[in-house]
C-alpha cells in the first residue's frame, strides 16, 4: 500500500465517520501537547487543522472571548 492509498482510505473513513475522525485527531493533539509540555501548542493546532482540511473535516471554530 502506498502513501496515496493510505491518504485516500483515511479520507474515505473520515467522510463516513466524521465525528470519530475529529475525536481521534483531538486525542492525538492532546497527547502531543502533553508529551511536549504544551511548548508547541500553536504548531500542533495548525497541524491538526491542516489534517482536518485534507480529510475534509470542518475546522474548529475559534473560541469567542
Amino acid at each position: 500500500m502506498n502513501f496515496n492509498e493510505i491518504v485516500n482510505d483515511a479520507k474515505k473513513l473520515a467522510d463516513e465517520h466524521p465525528e470519530q475522525a475529529k475525536e481521534a485527531l483531538d486525542k492525538a493533539e492532546a497527547i502531543v501537547n502533553e508529551r511536549t509540555g504544551n511548548k508547541y501548542t500553536d504548531q500542533v493546532t495548525k497541524g491538526e487543522d491542516a489534517v482536518e482540511g485534507q480529510l475534509g473535516l470542518p475546522a474548529d471554530k475559534p473560541m469567542s472571548q
